[in-house]
């Protein structure tokens, strides 16, 4: 065997983590003892943390010093890639966006055999989701990270709210995931300023090849929130609640976008595509709060009171 490639099959064979003696390895390698410790002399003089254990010269891959490459075959190449895409795009608070930053860097290097593996599972199935969510292309994803890290303007076919299809040459700035959906937040060359869209709304990617400056960045996951909650809907309030803003975010993050008030409360601003709804977010609240506008909310509030109380009779 080349000494470079039983170098790497060393160090494959240490990444199971199982304590194996110089004589394990050597019958494994087919090679003597002399020959397994000179290999492992040379992987500890590269950096990798190979321990010994006293006494019963058996070898380890430690845990310190910087993370070794993973060596794998197909099919643990395949589970990983597989698994990443569907966390990437899962209801799994907190790791969709390090799924979506590991997948790009793992995609990038998988060989075409693998990668058309994992495409052809991912067009054969068919998920049932917990959520609303629609389903948003991984491979969109994948391309949109990339171009965001690179600074690559992009194409694509973007489907507005009202069903209307338009192509956008946009520079990506930032990916953001919010309440199960992902949003791409972008500046719009043909508009000439930033846009908002969601992911699931487009398709079609096409990398240009085009690299931008960076612009001065807005606060990509502010804009999405505010856009979701607040400024994309046609009836908005704002109320005031006695609730600090920190314990106001943990309890109204969902449907407001919460901002401090002067005396230590909180103002929450509140968006909808009708009034009633603005005023059934309030009344599920259980702190005290005052409307501070419009003054539509307050009718609104009382008629959906005076609702629940006919419920409640039945009547």
């Amino acid at each position: 065997m080349d000494p470079a490639a039983r170098l790497l099959r060393v160090l494959s064979l240490l990444q199971d983590r199982r304590e194996q003696s110089a004589t394990e390895l050597a019958d494994t390698l087919g090679v003597t003892t002399r020959t397994v410790r000179r290999d492992v002399t040379r992987l500890r003089d590269l950096g990798y943390p190979v321990d010994i254990t006293p006494g019963r010269s058996g070898y380890t891959l430690g845990t310190h010093g910087r993370l070794p490459p993973l060596l794998l075959d197909d099919d643990e190449a395949f589970a990983i890639a597989h698994g990443l895409r569907l966390v990437a795009t899962a209801p799994v608070e907190g790791v969709e966006e390090m799924a979506l930053a590991a997948l790009r860097k793992i995609d990038a290097l998988l060989p075409t055999r693998i990668r058309e593996r994992v495409r052809a599972v991912d067009v054969a199935t068919v998920h049932v989701e917990s959520t609303s969510a629609p389903p948003v292309s991984v491979d969109a994803l994948v391309a949109l990270a990339t171009t965001c890290r690179e600074c690559e303007r992009v194409r694509f076919a973007y489907v507005d709210f009202d069903e209307v299809v338009s192509e956008r040459r946009v520079d990506p700035h930032r990916l953001v995931h919010v309440v199960g959906r992902w949003y791409l937040v972008a500046f719009d060359c043909d508009r000439d300023d930033w846009r908002t869209f969601r992911v699931d709304r487009i398709a079609d990617v096409e990398r240009t090849g085009q690299t931008f400056a960076p612009r001065d960045m807005p606060d990509a996951a502010r804009r999405v929130i505010e856009g979701i909650l607040y400024t994309s809907h046609p009836f908005t309030a704002e109320v005031l609640v006695d609730v600090e803003p920190a314990d106001a975010r943990r309890r109204y993050a969902t449907f407001a976008v919460v901002e401090p008030a002067d005396d230590g409360r909180s103002i929450l601003r509140i968006g909808s595509y009708s009034m009633d709804q603005i005023a059934r977010y309030v009344a599920s609240m259980s702190c005290e709060w005052r409307v501070v506008r419009p003054p539509e909310l307050v009718d609104a509030i009382v008629a959906h009171a005076n609702r629940m109380r006919r419920f409640a009779r039945g009547r």
